[in-house]
């Protein structure tokens, strides 16, 4: 019986001291809310960090491992806590996730070929895709699963291979001008899965799934990535360098009609590797500078560009990975795994948590909206409570998860008593912004209080 307790006791200590290095772990990120924080992997090269298409708290991280040691890790909460997969000694260069099934993943490798996961990355097999000399970059139709297309440069020229049947035989659809020294993954338009953008020569596009390919009129110097903006996919985005003399340095070229004609954003410190808008926002995007800019944030779908680098080392970033809600940066770089969190990165002032004037109520209804069930309802109450003697002033501000204003409302002077106001979805100017979680948070005198509510 002594025994037994014993174990019990010592069981229950060694969870108690579990469940506190957790809470201290937890603590430390949110004491670092509104800036970059580490998240995993410090000082090891991450090149890609994937999250799951339908769990955020899912989320997928690839190293460049050049030893015997594991090259995949998979996180269940958030990035909280990892687990390796059984993918060792390999150089990833592309991890994705099949958005209908998502146990289905596939993985790419520097020099070393591809595998394919069928149950979310516990065992893997080798997919037949060429294992040639560079990178390996996969992209899976939005719209069909089935049709995966590989991108990859053996012998010094980027080939282009398609699936029809989730990977396990492919064929090669390349452009026929194919030289090109490094691949990039293809380009799949989001609301019409047949238009395809790869990198040959030069820029391509298909309007058949690969079948046939147009070479776009334009000179580019080196095409570093192509990103096709998700809510106005007429609008493309091309990374390259800057020009002859300054290969070490970056530009995006723009185009808002497919290609026809470009628009020169630049330079940056480094050359551009990747691009990301976000989901919710439709004008803010993110890029990651594979030299020593680190991350650059736009407001204005990328006609201006600011660093975005607080609490971020001088490192190069490889990739980038948004939660859906938009809340949550990843960037995978070569100092680690790193994490911004938006919603928390709208700060509170310092006395914030001294509230003894009010109190705010969550929005009803909520989610509220333009949507299809919810066009009767297309604004939202918000409801406070004051209970100051003598009167204060009163603002409501409104800011989405990128941490930008889209409203403040000056309400005035106001005394004890219970208040309301509504929302119907518009920004300062009166246009209605896009669906996703926005914060709300009302000043009195100088206190004030946030809470969230999901448009749709």
């Amino acid at each position: 019986m002594n025994r037994q307790f014993k174990t019990l006791r010592r069981r229950y200590a060694l969870t108690i001291a579990f469940a506190a290095i957790l809470v201290c772990l937890m603590n430390d990120l949110r004491a670092q809310d509104g800036k970059w924080q580490l998240l995993a992997f410090g000082g090891q090269e991450v090149e890609q960090v994937v999250v799951d298409p339908q769990d955020d708290n899912i989320i997928y991280a690839g190293l460049w491992q050049e030893t015997d040691t594991t090259a995949i890790y998979k996180s269940y909460d958030g990035g909280m806590t990892w687990q390796p997969l059984p993918v060792r000694n390999r150089r990833v260069t592309s991890i994705a996730i099949d958005p209908s099934n998502t146990r289905n993943v596939y993985a790419g490798f520097f020099s070393e070929g591809a595998l394919k996961s069928e149950d979310g990355g516990s065992t893997w097999f080798e997919i037949p895709v060429y294992p040639g000399f560079g990178f390996t970059y996969f992209s899976i139709d939005p719209l069909r699963s089935n049709i995966v297309y590989c991108n990859l440069n053996p012998f010094e020229e980027v080939r282009t291979l398609k699936s029809t049947d989730h990977g396990l035989t492919w064929k090669n659809i390349s452009p026929d001008q194919t030289s090109g020294s490094e691949a990039t993954p293809v380009a799949i338009h989001p609301r019409n899965s047949d238009i395809l953008y790869t990198k040959a020569n030069q820029l391509n596009r298909s309007t058949d799934q690969g079948q046939t390919w147009q070479e776009i009129d334009f000179a580019f110097l080196h095409i570093d990535y192509i990103h096709i903006h998700p809510v106005r996919p007429e609008t493309l985005y091309v990374t390259d360098p800057f020009d002859t003399g300054e290969l070490r340095r970056g530009k995006i070229l723009i185009s808002h009609n497919g290609g026809s004609s470009w628009k020169a954003i630049g330079p940056f410190a480094g050359r551009i590797g990747y691009i990301i808008g976000h989901p919710n926002v439709a004008d803010v995007m993110y890029a990651a500078s594979s030299g020593s800019g680190g991350i650059f944030q736009s407001s204005d779908a990328g006609e201006n560009w600011q660093d975005f680098n607080e609490g971020l080392p001088s490192t190069r970033v490889w990739s980038l990975a948004l939660t859906h809600d938009g809340e949550t940066l990843y960037a995978a770089s070569d100092s680690g795994l790193f994490r911004y969190d938006f919603t928390t990165a709208v700060s509170e002032p310092e006395n914030a948590n001294v509230l003894q004037d009010f109190s705010l109520f969550q929005n009803h209804p909520n989610p509220f909206g333009r949507g299809s069930f919810l066009q009767r309802i297309p604004a939202t109450t918000i409801t406070y409570r004051l209970t100051n003697e003598n009167a204060l002033p009163i603002s409501l501000r409104i800011f989405n998860v990128a941490g930008q204003e889209v409203k403040h409302l000056d309400l005035g002077m106001q005394r004890a008593g219970s208040h309301e106001i509504s929302w119907d979805g518009r920004d300062r100017s009166g246009h209605e912004v896009s669906g996703g979680v926005y914060i709300y948070r009302l000043h009195v005198g100088r206190q004030s209080i946030s809470k969230k509510m999901l448009l749709l």
